[in-house]
This record gives structure tokens, sequence and C-alpha cells, in this order.
């Protein structure tokens, strides 16, 4: 199995080949979880009062070929791993999983190769996928096929989509609608999930080229308009959260309704979680 971790600082290889070597891997499996339990006179065993999953622990052990240049390379390798980052694992489910290397050692092997064994820490145990993935919710869809006849609808407004959350827990959104003109008093812009029955109502007179973003996994709804991100978080309706909005594993059927308002497109962006990567 191959793996590359990434940040800001560059990014750091590892595999069944090349300079840095994989000899084992694990953590990829479901995450350990913290249990709270209660015994009770008269009752065997304990009652599980809860459970949640704690923090992630990927241990990689492997070795580096020594060579004129190993010095220069481990301190560039060093630097990349000293800050958080993204750790992709390379096989065909294409995950990831966001962390930094919590411990890190080195020891000679010989006059060839140096051992090392890094501990990666998960504060968020579950993988995600590599790219997000895109549906459509508010968008103007052309009827126009050749041949045609008159007359005849050129086309029809598509305020629904069917989002498939094919990962192992719930899966908090980035919705974004872009406005083409400016909206009226009273402006309201309303996403439904009829398959959880929640929704969340933003209360916004945007203005034509304002895009106003949802996003839920952070919990923020921001406006921007030329560069400039203004915070409108407040605009939510005073009925709903944005913690409501979000995909449960399985079917979501999600239909966005814009009042007061004039043209709009609007998209949403997710990642699947999973609990392993094996």
């Amino acid at each position: 199995m191959d793996i590359c971790f990434k940040n800001n600082a560059g990014s750091v290889e590892m595999g069944r080949n090349g300079d840095i070597r994989i000899i084992s891997i694990s953590g990829l499996a479901s995450p350990k979880k913290i249990r709270n339990t209660a015994s009770y006179a008269g009752i065997a065993g304990a009652v599980l009062l809860s459970e949640t999953p704690s923090a992630r622990t990927i241990t990689v052990s492997g070795d580096i070929k020594i060579s004129p240049y190993s010095d220069a390379f481990m301190s560039k390798m060093l630097r990349v791993l000293d800050k958080e980052g993204i750790l992709y694992i390379k096989n065909s489910k294409k995950r990831c999983i966001k962390c930094s290397v919590s411990d890190i050692e080195f020891s000679p092997k010989g006059r060839v190769y140096k051992e090392f064994i890094i501990q990666f820490t998960a504060d968020y145990p579950y993988f995600t996928d590599n790219e997000y993935r895109q549906a459509y919710l508010f968008s103007r869809v052309k009827n126009i096929i050749p041949p045609f006849t008159l007359p005849r609808i050129f086309s029809k407004r598509v305020n629904e989509a069917e989002v498939r959350n094919t990962g192992d827990i719930r899966s908090y959104p980035t919705v974004k609608v872009h406005f083409y003109s400016d909206c009226s008093e009273n402006a309201r812009v309303t996403i439904y999930n009829d398959t959880t029955q929640k929704s969340l109502a933003v209360l916004h007179r945007a203005r034509r080229g304002d895009i106003v973003t949802v996003d839920a996994e952070n919990r923020i709804i921001t406006s921007e308009r030329d560069g400039n991100i203004e915070n409108i978080t407040s605009s939510v309706s005073d009925d709903s959260y944005i913690s409501d909005l979000y995909f449960e594993p399985g079917k979501n059927d999600i239909r966005i309704i814009l009042e007061n308002c004039g043209e709009a497109e609007a998209e949403c962006l997710y990642k699947n979680s999973y609990i392993e990567d094996i």
C-alpha cells in the first residue's frame, strides 16, 4: 500500500518502492471507542450508557535508503511532517484523513537503510473522499434537443436532487447559491431534506453577483461579492439550525426554494465519511 502526506510545506510519498519504503501500516480499521458503562446490583456485567469514537492513531513503519543526499532528504521530510496535513491512502477507495504526526523515531539498520516509525493522530477519526462530490440543487436546464417543433418550452427549472451518501456516517455539505439578479425585500432561501424531514432557512437580501455559502460542517454562512466575504450566520431563521443540514447514509431527497429572489443557481459539495480504509 502506498500513502502520501501533504500540507503547505510539501508532500512525503511512502510505498512499497522508492526512497521511503513501508514495511507495515496499522490503524486503518474501525476507530477505537470510549465506552461509558455502569454496574448495578443484581445485574451481571455492565450496562452501556454511551460510546464515543476516540482519536485515530495510524502507525507506519519502514526504512529509508541511506545515500549522500539522505540528510537533506530527511530534513525536508521532517519539515513536512512537522505540520498538520492530509494523509492520502492510495488504493481503489481513494480516501484520505486529516491528521498530524504525534511521534517519529529513527534507528540505524546496517549501512544501507535507516528504520523509522511514524505515528499519525487524527482527532476526527473518519476517512473522507479525496475529492468533493457535487450535486446541482437549483438550475435552469435546456429542453431543446434537435430536431424540435414549435410551440415548445425552451427550458425548465430544476430545484431538487437526489443525493446519495455512500459513507458510514452523516455528511455535512457546503451549499453555494449564485445570484444573477437582485433579490427583493423578505428574500428567503430554504433548503429541505425530505428524507430527514429537516430544513434550513436563510433570510438574506442578496444582490446580483453575490455568492451565499452555507458551510454546514463548520456551522457558518457567508456572502461573497467581488472577493469580499461577509459573515451572515445570524441570518438563519429563528426556527432552523445549520446543524440540521446533513445527509444521512443512503438516499437523501434535497430541494431548495428561493422566495423573492431572481435568477440564481445552487449547488452542494460534500464528502462521504467512512469508518475504515482497508
